[in-house]
């Protein structure tokens, strides 16, 4: 599962995992800032992608995506990320959707119901730092 693959970032990492030939990929998005656009290349390459749209930060929405039985989720990619610009008209609202995303997964993966959660971000989890330091 690759949550925020509807994303620039996320998108191009559906793109690339495609390259490995993987069984099933489902990508799920809330369209926030994602768009379903920036797939339509996976889908072309990679005709079974199954491409959701929730809200991952309801926890019986993802309990749902796990329980489907359809399709077995090992691996969570997680770029669900509310970005940076929107913390400073929205902090709280940031601040608990970005938790509450990692916290529901994090949950699932202790029950089991995954194997592995790789937790992605961005250049600005750094903030100006590398300015700073002059690199």
């Amino acid at each position: 599962m690759i949550s925020g693959g509807a994303g620039f970032i996320g998108s191009h990492f559906v793109d690339r995992l495609i390259q490995e030939k993987p069984s099933q990929i489902t990508v799920v998005d809330n369209l926030f800032l994602g768009n379903l656009d920036n797939l339509n290349d996976a889908k072309k390459a990679f005709p079974k992608l199954k491409v959701v749209t929730r809200d991952l930060t309801v926890m019986d929405i993802i309990q749902d995506l796990f329980a489907r039985g359809d399709a077995r989720i090992d691996v969570v990619v997680d770029f669900a990320t509310i970005p940076l610009p929107a913390a400073y008209a929205y902090p709280e609202y940031t601040f608990l959707n970005n938790v509450k995303i990692v916290m529901n997964f994090c949950e699932l993966l202790r029950k089991g119901l995954f194997e592995l959660y790789v937790h992605c971000s961005s250049s600005e989890a750094l903030g100006t730092c590398l300015q700073d330091s002059g690199m």
